[in-house]
């Protein structure tokens, strides 16, 4: 997806975004005002192309998905909610494909359903989408590698499985690029039966079984870490990451803050000034009225 639109895509953008607007303003969805807000005409566009823009399929398709965002306090998702979970390094961003996607690597053999907190484990996974969606750019889908290395059954969540793929495909449609499966071991195959009738056509067909050269025919070897079959001698720091990211959060939070003052300044310098005008606008009223009165009193 470019950032170049075509007429056809604004006009059923513009379509999408009365429909949504209407609706809010009615009040018959439980949706604000403000996510509207901080929508861009590329997210309705994912949810167009994810039903052949056919509105009458990509409205109630967006409409769930701005619930759950609501819902789900998406706007707001913090780094910290997920600390734990995120500090054992089992998924990371790691530079771009050869499209110029994003690319996230999964290492399926770090997470232990056992030991995680289940709630926190979302958490993460939504943390990931939206920054995800903050770091995209021009070219907003993503490229998964599932590292499937050292995988045992202790590994399986099916329960999280479940979700991640719901989440790609109602919440995020249109986001994923590829999905690489890397060094699947034979006993993955038992679960990839139960899985893969879960996962929509379109999504499967952009998954494939990889070894490291067919790794490099996605994404160039400078740009892929030496375990894969790049050249990237670059291992990950969990909780230097973590601290980057939480700082750049606090950052945003605060320059939000500051913009959300001065505005309250402006409004309240604004209602000010019309409350000083409404001042004079009585004041001349009642010079009148006086003035009349002492007119009326002379000529008696």
């Amino acid at each position: 997806m470019t950032s170049t639109l075509t007429e056809k895509e604004l006009a059923s953008i513009n379509e999408l975004k009365k429909a949504i607007q209407d609706i809010v303003k009615e009040k018959k969805r439980n949706i604000d005002q403000e996510q509207l807000e901080q929508l861009t005409d590329k997210d309705y566009l994912r949810f167009l192309h994810a039903r052949n823009f056919q509105l009458k399929d990509s409205l109630p398709m967006m409409l769930e998905a701005l619930e759950w965002r609501k819902q789900n306090k998406v706007d707001s998702v913090s780094i910290s909610e997920a600390k734990e979970e995120f500090l054992k390094g089992k998924v990371f961003f790691h530079k771009r494909d050869k499209e110029g996607r994003l690319v996230s690597i999964i290492k399926v053999s770090m997470h232990r359903p056992k030991e995680s907190d289940p709630e926190q484990t979302k958490r993460l996974c939504i943390w990931f989408m939206e920054q995800g969606r903050k770091m995209s750019g021009d070219v907003d889908k993503c490229t998964l590698i599932f590292d499937m290395s050292n995988f045992g059954l202790s590994n399986m969540d099916y329960g999280f499985v479940k979700f991640l793929i719901k989440v790609f495909a109602d919440y995020y449609p249109d986001t994923l690029g590829a999905c690489l499966i890397f060094n699947s071991p034979f006993l993955f195959w038992g679960c990839w039966k139960i899985i893969s009738p879960w996962i929509d056509p379109a999504t499967r067909n952009k998954t494939k079984f990889v070894n490291k050269n067919e790794m490099l025919a996605v994404i160039d070897a400078e740009n892929l870490l030496e375990e894969y079959g790049g050249k990237d001698k670059t291992k990950y720091d969990p909780k230097a990451q973590y601290e980057i990211f939480l700082t750049e959060e606090t950052q945003r939070n605060e320059e939000k803050e500051k913009k959300e003052v001065t505005a309250e300044e402006k409004d309240i310098s604004v209602k000010k000034e019309v409350d000083k005008e409404e001042d004079v606008k009585e004041s001349k009223e009642e010079g009148k009225e006086e003035n009349k009165e002492s007119e009326k009193k002379v000529s008696e």
